[in-house]
C-alpha cells in the first residue's frame, strides 16, 4: 500500500509541471525571441499543415494585412505569430486583435507586435489582421514567423512564411546628394566622445598605470583625477547631446546602430560606477587595497576605453551609412581612429615590455651588473606598478623612456585624432 502511495505522489509531481507548462491562456512573455512553447517534448521537424490563406507576396506600408492561420484537417490549441525582417530580428508592425474569443495580442518590444492564443480550446483557423505604418528603408521583405501548438507533446516552432517585399512609393523622393543632410549634432557628439576616449581617457589611464614612479610624490594622481574628469564631462555632454538630436530617445531601431548603442550604454555604466569605487576606496594599507585596484582598473581598461573605442568604431560604421554623407570622409575618420587604436595598444605592450625587461636592469648599482651573466637573471617578477609601499622606487631621471614614450605616443595619437576628427566633421 505505502509503494503505491510513494508511486502515486511521483506521478503527481511528474504531471503537474507538465501541466503547468501548456500554458492555457497564450504564451509567457519570456517566448517572445525564440517563440518556444515550454512543453517537455522537443518540436515537429515535419510538416505542420498549416497554411497562411491570404497572404500576399507584397505589402505597401500603412495598409492592413488580412489572413488567416489556417489548418483545416487537424485543429490546433495555441499559435504565436510575428513579423520579422530575419528570424532573430525583432518584431515590428501592430496585429489588431479580433473579438472571437480565440487571439489577444501581446507586447514584446512594442504593443501589439505579437498576435497569440487566449485559451486552450481547439480551432482550425484564425482570422489575423496586420498593420506597419513605417518599415525602416533598409528592410526590402519580411516574414511572418509562427509557433503551432496542436498538443501538449505535439508543437512546431518558428515556421516561416514565403518572403513579403516591402512595396516602396512608385514616384521615389530625390535622392538626397551628400552634404545635403545637417548632422551637426551627431558631429558633435562624435567628436567629443573622440576627445574623451581617443584622447584623454587613454592618457589619463597610462598615467594611473606608467607614471606613479616617474611622479612618486602624487602629481600622477592629480594629472589622473584631472584628466578623466575632462572626460567624464565630454561624455555627459556628448550624450546629452546625441539624445537631444534622437529627440529624447535613448535608442533607436536602426540596425547598423544597435552594436554602436550597445557598447555605448557599457561604458556609461563603467563612467558611472568607476568615480563611486574611487571616491569610496579604501586606504592604500588596507589588505583590500588590491582588490581596488585591480577592480578600478580592470572597470577602466576595459569596459570603459575597451569598450569606448569599439562604440567610436561602430559608430563610425554606422554614420557612413545615413544619407547625405560623404562616404570616403568616413573611411578616412576610421582609419585614423584605427591607429590611434594602434598606438594604445603599442604604448601599452611597450610599457610592460620595458617595465618586464629592462627597469630591474637599468637600477643595478655598476657592480651588481658587472656579476650578472644575463639580463634575464635580473628580470623583476612584477610590474613596478604594483610594487607594495615598502619596495625602493627607481629614481625619476631612470625613466625617460617612460616620459618620451608617452609624450610619443600622445603625438602621434593627437594627430591621428585631429585628421579623424576633420574628417568626421567634414563629412556631411
Amino acid at each position: 500500500m505505502e509503494i503505491f502511495k510513494l508511486s502515486l505522489l511521483l506521478l503527481t509531481c511528474y504531471l503537474l509541471p507538465h501541466h503547468v507548462a501548456a500554458m492555457p491562456d497564450g504564451p509567457p512573455a519570456r517566448a517572445c525571441t525564440s517563440l518556444r512553447p515550454e512543453h517537455p517534448e522537443t518540436e515537429q521537424t515535419g510538416p505542420s499543415l498549416v497554411q497562411l490563406d491570404g497572404i500576399g507576396a507584397m505589402y505597401e506600408p500603412g495598409n492592413t494585412f488580412q489572413f488567416t492561420i489556417s489548418r483545416p484537417t487537424v485543429p490546433f490549441k495555441g499559435f504565436m505569430i510575428q513579423a520579422r525582417a530575419s528570424e532573430f530580428g525583432f518584431p515590428f508592425g501592430i496585429f489588431i486583435e479580433q473579438n472571437d474569443g480565440k487571439q489577444r495580442t501581446m507586447q514584446c518590444q512594442a504593443a501589439d507586435d505579437t498576435l497569440s492564443h487566449m485559451n486552450n480550446e481547439t480551432v482550425t483557423s484564425v482570422a489575423v489582421q496586420w498593420r506597419a505604418d513605417n518599415i525602416d528603408a533598409g528592410i526590402p521583405s519580411f516574414n511572418f514567423y509562427y509557433s503551432i501548438v496542436q498538443n501538449t507533446n505535439t508543437y512546431w516552432v518558428r515556421i516561416t512564411s514565403d518572403p513579403i517585399q516591402v512595396m516602396r512609393p512608385t514616384t521615389p523622393p530625390p535622392p538626397v546628394a551628400e552634404g545635403d543632410v545637417n548632422y551637426q549634432l551627431v558631429k558633435v557628439h562624435g567628436a567629443m566622445m573622440i576627445a574623451a576616449w581617443g584622447l584623454l581617457a587613454p592618457v589619463g589611464i597610462l598615467m594611473a598605470i606608467f607614471y606613479k614612479v616617474v611622479w612618486p610624490s602624487g602629481e600622477w594622481f592629480y594629472s589622473h583625477i584631472g584628466i578623466m574628469v575632462g572626460a567624464l564631462v565630454l561624455t555627459i555632454v556628448g550624450l546629452i547631446v546625441i539624445i537631444v538630436h534622437a529627440g529624447g530617445a535613448w535608442l533607436t531601431t536602426t540596425p547598423a546602430n544597435v552594436p554602436h548603442q550597445i557598447m555605448g550604454i557599457i561604458v556609461c555604466i563603467a563612467v558611472g560606477v568607476n568615480p563611486i569605487l574611487a571616491i569610496i576606496r579604501c586606504d592604500p594599507n588596507n589588505e583590500w587595497r588590491s582588490v581596488f585596484n585591480w577592480t578600478h582598473g580592470t572597470i577602466g581598461l576595459i569596459a570603459g576605453e575597451g569598450a569606448a573605442l569599439a562604440a567610436m568604431m561602430l559608430g563610425l560604421h554606422a554614420f557612413q551609412e545615413l544619407p547625405g554623407v560623404y562616404r570616403d570622409r568616413v573611411h578616412a575618420a576610421i582609419y585614423m581612429m584605427s591607429g590611434v587604436v594602434g598606438v594604445f595598444v603599442m604604448v601599452l605592450a611597450s610599457y610592460n615590455l620595458y617595465d618586464i625587461m629592462f627597469r630591474k636592469y637599468l637600477s643595478l648599482d655598476p657592480d651588481e651588473m658587472g656579476t650578472s651573466s644575463s639580463v634575464p637573471g635580473n628580470i623583476p617578477d612584477k610590474p613596478f606598478y604594483s610594487r607594495s609601499n615598502d619596495e625602493e622606487e627607481t629614481e625619476p631621471s631612470r625613466d625617460y623612456p617612460l616620459r618620451a614614450g608617452l609624450g610619443i605616443g600622445i603625438i602621434v595619437a593627437l594627430l591621428l585624432l585631429v585628421f579623424a576628427t576633420i574628417g568626421l566633421v567634414g563629412s556631411a
